[in-house]
């Protein structure tokens, strides 16, 4: 027998599981109507045909209940699998610091401050000067149009 002909009979097969169970269903609410317990032949005709269709009906929940439980463990497994692989590619692409590149940029960024903390020194020691000195600071450093500049011109282009 071919596959093809397998599958088309596992189909019908959970079809009519399907109808069993909706069959099943259905008595369930027929022998609990009070009219239907009223008339008791039609009531016990009920429950023989519920009781010998329960078994069947109970196994193909278990059956579902752990064919859904199976199909989330493989959703969980390949969500873990693509988080591993990421995780793995992460790791190849990362560099440990080295504690003298650490060191090394540290000393990069103690020297930015050093440097800025100069230039605002250098700016404030400008302000205390003349316009007479920051020309001439500014002729030394051939900063063009010096002789025409206000004196916070000067101390920008000085800067």
């Amino acid at each position: 027998m071919n596959g093809a002909k397998r599958s088309e009979r596992r189909i019908f097969m959970f079809e009519k599981l399907e109808a069993v169970e909706k069959r099943y269903e259905e008595l369930t609410k027929m022998i609990s109507d009070p009219e239907v317990i009223s008339n008791q032949s039609e009531w016990q005709k009920l429950m023989k045909e519920h009781a010998s269709i329960e078994d069947i009906v109970l196994k193909f929940r278990e059956y579902k209940k752990a064919k859904e439980a199976m199909e989330e463990s493989l959703r969980s497994d390949r969500e873990l699998n693509n988080a591993n692989r990421k995780f793995k590619r992460e790791k190849k692409n990362f560099k440990p610091v080295k504690k003298e590149e650490k060191e090394t940029k540290a000393k990069e960024e103690k020297t930015v401050k050093e440097e800025k903390s100069v230039k605002e020194e250098k700016a404030s020691d400008l302000d205390s000067k003349t316009v007479g000195e920051l020309r001439e600071m500014a002729k030394v450093k051939e900063v063009k149009g010096y002789s025409t500049m206000k004196k916070s011109e000067l101390i920008d282009a000085l800067k």
